[in-house]
């Protein structure tokens, strides 16, 4: 029980210290080392948890879809389900890009590893799939029309997703990401509302 306790704890360690790291420098400069290093722990330890630095990444953006699916399933299919829906879409983005360089290294490390790209690729897949469930219901209780399949919605609002990001890391880190987000993406629900 207990090195159960500590074996969570140091993958915990492990995944903030990456984290933080990402946020302050470029990935090729963090090594494992590196991360181990500034997690309190040693090289073994990291490679007892993962694989590779891609993999601390990958985990980061699978527990963020479940804390999404879990925030989405305690919303009631009411009104202001589609602002509550866009708020939950908008605080994960939050959480998981925390600065422009983290965003940055995540966009530089998908077009130079393909085995990050395919786990980011499956990764969005999941958000899309999520976010059909959620879209086929808010079309079954009439809150948006059904001109526009949840399928095409859902895509729309992963493609508008990643563009934000992107936008926001190169472009206008200045900028505030939350509000940034959340007007795009209330702009494009204002075309979808059942009237």
């Amino acid at each position: 029980m207990r090195r159960d306790r500590n074996k969570e704890y140091n993958r915990n360690l492990l995944i903030e210290s990456a984290l933080q790291l990402f946020c302050q420098r470029d990935y090729q400069n963090v090594s494992v080392d590196l991360i181990a290093q500034n997690a309190g722990v040693t090289k073994t330890t990291f490679f007892s948890h993962f694989k590779s630095k891609e993999e601390i990444l990958y985990e980061v953006d699978i527990n963020q879809l479940t804390v999404l699916n879990e925030r989405l399933n305690d919303y009631p299919l009411d009104g202001d389900f589609l602002s509550k829906l866009v708020k939950a879409i908008v605080a994960m983005a939050v959480n998981l890009h925390r600065t422009p360089i983290l965003t940055q290294n995540i966009i530089h490390l998908g077009t130079i590893s393909t085995k990050y790209r395919t786990m980011l690729s499956e990764v969005f897949r999941n958000l899309k799939e999520t976010l059909i469930k959620y879209f086929e219901l808010a079309q079954s209780h009439d809150l948006i029309s059904k001109r526009v399949t949840a399928e095409r919605i859902a895509e729309d609002f992963v493609i508008i997703y990643i563009g934000i990001m992107s936008r926001w890391s190169f472009f206008e880190s200045s900028s505030s990401l939350e509000m940034t987000m959340e007007e795009v993406y209330q702009n494009y629900i204002k075309g979808i509302i059942s009237k």
